[in-house]
């Protein structure tokens, strides 16, 4: 600990320890060079506060205690001031007459026993109420849990039930609040506690916080420094948002002030990987960022990424929240929720019904990342919607999202779809982006009826060469199912004149375990004879087919001194093929042909 720190420690230490009389500490005017508040008159005791209490209340008295010892309020606490060798009686009415105030902790616990030392000191406690004026609060009721207060006489007709009570089992801050106004109404505890706050030391504002949040709403003043404080990257955060919640800070200024700081730049990880802080906070941040989304002074891209980072640590949880704003959002928050809801898959199952109802939104881009949902929440029953939708032109908002319904279909993987599929794939009077993404679709469902069809497609040289190779990646994804096919393929191989068909086709044969080698021959010949980039899928292709391909080495080394980008492909297919192969080896055998 650092001698800065180490009075400051000392201060915390003292005014906490229930064992040591605080007669050497109190209120007065703050040290400029140590933070603590020292006595002007050092002799001087100060009052106490006597709790009263039964040991089943031990945890509840504690907390109290604590929340009043950290607004530098002095208790007598139990036996805990009671000197070694005292008489404990005599100690306890000595404790009880001479404090400030007395605390009477009644409790459903207290109200069962038949028994208890709490009975002896109310009996002093009432003694010495009648000794004290009318006008000065002494005596303060306080109910930990649900109970009555005793009807028990105090003289002059009036009972306990005569004093107006504190309930803190209904409301612990509010409770503690107006405890501390009756106690202590003025105070410069909390103005210390909160120039601790900037202190260099770790220890000391651990401190500061831990205090002020025993003080709770008492404490409010605090609030504007701790929410600056979020704005910063602490290792405090957790301890920062549970000292604002004590004091009643609502989530939106929590939010508010994180992504303050990383719109200044502060917190350039928060902004990229999501905050500490609103992670910690749960689902129930959600609703909150999605507000703060819709606020037009912030950042929509950060608030966007901000959500996303948290939605994706907190998990499935955050669906409900989710639902629940999608009603009454705006149109761009309710693009974002429906985007988060589609990340979740089948554990968003239960935003199914809020998803079905943005279908009917005139919002054609609403629409479009709904069905985008409905593929993630993968429920069979929307497949015949889903099916009605595959052409409908009101979806063409962009060519990227006419496939959409067909998208949602093979993420759902009912085989009910495929005949569906593969009719708008196989008819050339559809749009081609509809067509790429139904082969594709197919391929994710992986029915065997589908791999006639998609040969098909991928034998014609009438379609075009991006729905050729979605036909091959849908092969790919099918696995062995396609395996029968494999004849054709091989036949594809020899004939086909299409460069990216060639190349794709070979990996789906590699892919379903089959043997390359029947097409060498042919391969070698393109090697010799084709154009550059021919030459170069080749050389892909021989490099993806490894040792088995090593009769075409020769080939290879005949044509290695050709253009840069081909002789790169050319070289990596070498050293995949023969990997004792040199680097050397190969510079003197281009060199040569140079």
């Amino acid at each position: 600990m650092s001698a800065r720190a180490f009075p400051k420690w000392l201060w915390r230490t003292i005014i906490r320890s229930s064992c040591l009389n605080a007669e050497y500490v109190t209120q007065g005017k703050p040290d400029q060079s140590s933070g603590i508040v020292w006595n002007e008159e050092i002799n001087r005791k100060m009052p106490h506060v006597f709790i009263s209490y039964v040991r089943e209340n031990l945890d509840a008295a504690a907390r109290l205690r604590d929340a009043l010892e950290a607004y530098g309020i002095e208790v007598w606490f139990d036996r805990e001031r009671i000197a070694a060798g005292a008489r404990w009686a005599g100690a306890i009415r000595d404790g009880i007459t001479q404090g400030a105030f007395y605390i009477a902790c009644f409790s459903e616990e207290y109200s069962k026993r038949s028994r208890t030392y709490m009975n002896e000191e109310l009996v002093v406690a009432i003694e010495e109420l009648r000794l004290r004026p009318f006008d000065r609060t002494w005596f303060i009721p306080v109910i930990l849990s649900p109970c009555e207060i005793p009807n028990r006489s105090i003289g002059a007709g009036e009972t306990l039930r005569s004093f107006q009570w504190i309930d803190l089992s209904e409301n612990w801050n509010e409770g503690v609040r107006r405890i501390l106004a009756v106690i202590q109404p003025v105070s410069s505890r909390v103005d210390e506690l909160i120039h601790a706050l900037a202190d260099q030391s770790h220890e000391v504002v651990s401190g500061a916080l831990h205090d002020l949040t025993a003080i709770g709403l008492g404490a409010k003043n605090a609030a504007p420094t701790l929410l600056r404080m979020l704005e910063q990257e602490t290792t405090l955060q957790e301890e920062t948002i549970g000292c604002l919640q004590a004091m009643e800070a609502s989530d939106d200024q929590i939010v508010s002030s994180v992504i303050l700081g990383c719109e200044k730049q502060t917190n350039q990880a928060w902004s990229r990987d999501g905050s500490p802080v609103l992670i910690s906070m749960g689902e129930r941040i959600v609703p909150v960022l999605l507000r703060e989304f819709d606020k037009p002074h912030n950042d929509p891209h950060l608030v966007r990424n901000l959500l996303f980072r948290t939605v994706e640590h907190i998990g499935s949880c955050s669906v409900p929240y989710l639902v629940s704003a999608l009603e009454k959002a705006s149109d761009d928050t309710k693009f974002v929720i429906l985007q988060l809801i589609s990340t979740f898959g089948r554990d968003a199952q239960a935003a199914l019904p809020a998803v079905l109802r943005e279908m009917d939104s005139s919002n054609q881009r609403l629409r479009s990342i709904a069905i985008e949902a409905l593929g993630g929440i993968s429920d069979p029953s929307t497949v015949p919607l889903l099916i009605s939708l595959l052409d409908d032109p009101s979806l063409f908002v962009r060519p990227s999202e006419q496939g959409t319904p067909a998208q949602a279909l093979g993420r759902i993987g009912d085989p009910s779809a495929v005949p569906e599929l593969l009719k708008f794939m196989s008819d050339p009077k559809q749009d081609p982006s509809l067509r790429r993404h139904c082969a594709h679709s197919l391929g994710e469902i992986g029915h065997p009826t589908a791999v006639a069809s998609l040969a098909d497609v991928l034998e014609s040289e009438n379609n075009e060469t991006e729905l050729r190779i979605a036909a091959c990646f849908a092969l790919r994804n099918m696995g062995q199912v396609a395996s029968p096919i494999l004849g054709r393929l091989y036949r594809l191989l020899i004939v086909s004149r299409n460069d990216e068909v060639l190349y794709h086709t070979a990996l789906v044969v590699i892919t379903l375990g089959g043997d390359l080698q029947q097409a060498l021959p042919q391969l070698m010949r393109e090697l010799k004879f084709g154009k550059p980039l021919r030459r170069q899928r080749v050389a892909g292709i021989l490099k993806d087919i490894g040792p088995k391909a090593k009769d075409t080495v020769p080939a290879l080394l005949d044509v290695l001194g050709q253009e840069n980008w081909v002789r790169d492909e050319i070289i990596a297919a070498l050293k995949a093929i023969d990997p004792g192969i040199s680097s050397d080896a190969l510079e003197t055998r281009e060199f040569e042909q140079h």
